[in-house]
């Protein structure tokens, strides 16, 4: 297992140029849209939130440093988040 996300086939990660150029090869292979690899880390991290993941091991997947560095930038999309905790709560009582 690696720490990366994606790697060569060697286990090896790839370097940031060398990438770019994988993953274009992968999106016309796949025949979809290309999308910058920004847009899919944002991607990323807005379904796992949504998904219920804890803020914390969303900051650990993306590499932020600061929990308050995750919370800036995709805070708005816990407000709600407040009523499922009080659902789930009410349903361990």
């Amino acid at each position: 297992m690696s720490d990366y996300v994606v790697t060569q086939e060697n286990g090896k990660y790839y370097h940031p140029r060398n990438f770019a150029e994988h993953l274009e090869k992968l999106f016309k292979h796949a025949d979809v849209e290309r999308r910058s690899v920004h847009t899919m880390r944002h991607s990323f991290a807005t379904q796992l939130l949504t998904a219920g993941v804890y803020v914390n091991e969303v900051q650990f997947a993306l590499g932020h440093k600061d929990v308050s560095t995750t919370l800036s930038k995709y805070g708005h999309l816990l407000p709600g988040r407040q009523k499922e905790v009080a659902r789930k709560m009410n349903e361990l009582i």
